[in-house]
């Protein structure tokens, strides 16, 4: 299950083998969590520094970054490493339907003369049928006081009174709504395809080594259920990550082709 907030990004979400770890936030923290577990593991014996390139200039490589001093077990220097993430359309396409569901609870709330709630809601469920319920049920609510148990509506898994200090209606809004979505594993299918639309931009690297590291917050990450991945010619590690720590450390797991290896953000 992932719980998305009221703006949209990820609240909070726990995949099978891994602890609950903050979102990925972009390509710079990627490649700095995956960095140190290139050394560790024995890919390169060092890095050096790091360039920036993402075809952001004519005389730059397409791919995202390249250390171009690295020290691998190729006679040639430098090792590419691109970042890329997996991502459901139909989940993103979810956002602006919890931003009106939150607007249309705010101004019932407001004209009902209710206090701050915050409700969580499965947008399996059709949320207009729920909507006077829900406005209902917080009428209901603050008449005994706010101490009503949770409604039984479907779609509705937690409605509770905001205690946080209200500063008015140029903050969040006044119904805060997180959205729940059940989510089942990456398919095999999605990580393919993402692989092979990498190739070219690693391909234009060599004779670097290649690492292609792979975010996924859309689905729960089992790789059992992704096994005896067979990389492509010019994908020399492939990384699958869940998430990255508070300190900066990467969790998840890498592959050279076969077997997967599991990296779990834990201090060495």
């Amino acid at each position: 299950m992932a719980t998305f907030g009221p703006t949209g990004l990820i609240h909070s979400w726990r995949d099978t083998a891994l602890n609950t770890f903050p979102p990925v936030s972009d390509e710079q923290t990627v490649a700095e969590a995956v960095a140190p577990e290139i050394v560790a593991r024995g890919f390169a014996s060092s890095l050096g520094r790091r360039e920036t390139h993402d075809a952001s200039s004519p005389d730059l490589l397409r791919v995202d970054f390249l250390f171009p001093e690295a020290r691998t077990d190729s006679p040639h220097l430098g090792l590419a490493l691109e970042v890329t993430s997996l991502s459901d359309p139909v989940r993103r396409a979810l956002g602006p339907r919890w931003v009106r569901l939150a607007d249309e609870l705010s101004t019932a709330a407001r004209a009902a003369g209710l206090p701050r709630w915050t409700l969580t809601f499965s947008f399996n469920h059709d949320w207009r049928q729920a909507l006077p319920l829900i406005v209902r049920h917080l009428v209901n609510a603050q008449g005994a006081g706010g101490t009503l148990p949770g409604p039984a509506i479907p779609g509705v898994s937690g409605l509770r009174p905001t205690h946080d200090p209200w500063g008015g209606p140029e903050y969040e809004p006044y119904v805060e709504v997180y959205a729940e979505v059940e989510y089942g594993p990456l398919p095999r299918q999605i990580l393919d395809e993402t692989v092979a639309a990498n190739i070219a931009k690693l391909e234009q690297a060599r004779p670097a080594a290649t690492h292609l590291a792979v975010t996924s917050t859309d689905w729960e990450i089992n790789t059992a259920d992704l096994p005896s991945v067979q990389l492509p010619d010019d994908v020399d590690v492939l990384w699958l990550i869940a998430g990255i720590t508070t300190d900066g450390r990467m969790a998840g797991w890498y592959t050279t082709g076969g077997a997967w290896f599991t990296v779990t953000g834990d201090p060495e």
